[in-house]
């Protein structure tokens, strides 16, 4: 091998391990900067949503975009608000009514209850007498989980103020331009792709415009479902649980889970202020409230989702599972609030810059 060649060879090896180098630093820099791409999702979503504000401010009060953009956040300011407003004086209260509660003597009635379920197990031959040791299938009930529980939920609550402010802020600017977003899109599309990404924006706003109304339909029916619920059972504050639980609802897989067990805990402090008895009246009612909580859920996966998922983004809701599932593997909870729209997103993509591809025909051939 000559010197040039060797020296040619020696500067590719160079200049790859330059490449893998920048290319690794690039994405470990947009891996950590992860939850801003978030921001600006959500803050398009929202801006997607405020758009019928926008119409009405601009073309029938005739007020400049700005002017538009400013009330319109002022509304989702006001909203949001108007829930925190009602969700503050409900936790003050359960608080209260939850400080007077004697843990020790719930967790022990609840212990006895689940004793008397692995017996009945065993009975049937459901379970072996060996897991009673191991608490394998019912484990004992620890006071320590719902400590962790708030705890965790105060420390995250700087994060959470620093993620509404910035994406009021972002969303601000995308309704007062209303082609801000698709303009930042298109600016790194090549001259000769414009007509497709063009389009391929409009695919998307249309998209994930039907995807929303859909969500809001979806939250609505489940805060009906939980209101009646809770009203069979007397339970006071039972507008706010049932706003609280059916917002839940929007994370998927996780959020109806936290919103058992925010429905439980909340209905048992309530029951117990207006005086129930622990074992003949707050648990019986607490085992059926959740078996109904159980029942609206299932009414929400088999029959409002799917009608969703089919008619929004126009996708299988097997192939919804199965992003949902990797997107919370991969991203934790922010991913799985995420996956939905994105996928969405990615699919048009797909169709408009890779159709020539089996694979993409496949996924893209509803859209």
């Amino acid at each position: 091998m000559s010197q040039q060649s060797a020296k040619y060879i020696s500067n590719g090896i160079l200049r790859a391990l330059v490449i893998i180098l920048i290319s690794g630093g690039l994405l470990y820099f947009l891996w950590q900067v992860r939850e801003i791409f978030a921001y600006i999702f959500i803050a398009f979503a929202l801006s997607l949503m405020g758009r019928p504000l926008m119409y009405f401010f601009q073309n029938k009060l005739k007020l400049k975009s700005y002017a538009a953009a400013t009330i319109t956040i002022i509304v989702f300011i006001l909203l949001i608000g108007g829930f925190v407003m009602l969700t503050i004086p409900l936790i003050v209260k359960q608080s209260q009514n939850l400080s007077l509660l004697n843990y020790n003597e719930l967790i022990s009635n609840v212990n006895t209850q689940l004793t008397q379920v692995k017996q009945y197990l065993i009975s049937r031959q459901l379970m072996n007498k060996s897991d009673i040791n191991n608490n394998i299938l019912i484990p004992k009930l620890d006071a320590d989980v719902v400590s962790g529980f708030f705890g965790n939920i105060f420390g995250s609550l700087i994060s959470i103020l620093l993620a509404i402010f910035s994406i009021v802020f972002i969303s601000f600017y995308f309704l007062a331009d209303k082609n801000l977003f698709s303009q930042i899109i298109l600016s790194s599309v090549p001259d000769k792709e414009i007509s497709k990404a063009s389009v391929m924006m409009q695919e998307i706003k249309d998209l994930l415009t039907r995807y929303f109304l859909g969500i809001a339909f979806q939250i609505s029916v489940m805060f009906i479902m939980y209101l009646i619920i809770l009203f069979s059972f007397g339970i006071e504050d039972a507008l706010v649980i049932a706003m609280i639980c059916a917002f839940l609802n929007l994370i998927p897989y996780i959020g109806p889970a936290t919103g058992l067990f925010v429905i439980s805990i909340l209905s048992m402090s309530s029951m117990f202020a207006n005086g129930l008895n622990i074992n003949t009246q707050i648990l019986p009612n607490m085992i059926w409230i959740a078996v109904f909580y159980i029942v609206a859920q299932g009414i929400d996966n088999f029959v409002l989702q799917p009608q969703i998922f089919s008619k929004s983004v126009k996708s299988h809701p097997l192939e919804i599972f199965i992003v949902l599932l990797a997107a919370g593997i991969l991203f934790g909870v922010t991913g799985v609030l995420l996956a939905i729209p994105g996928y969405t997103v990615i699919r048009v993509v797909l169709k408009n810059f890779f159709s020539k591809y089996k694979i993409v025909k496949s996924i893209t051939k509803n859209i």
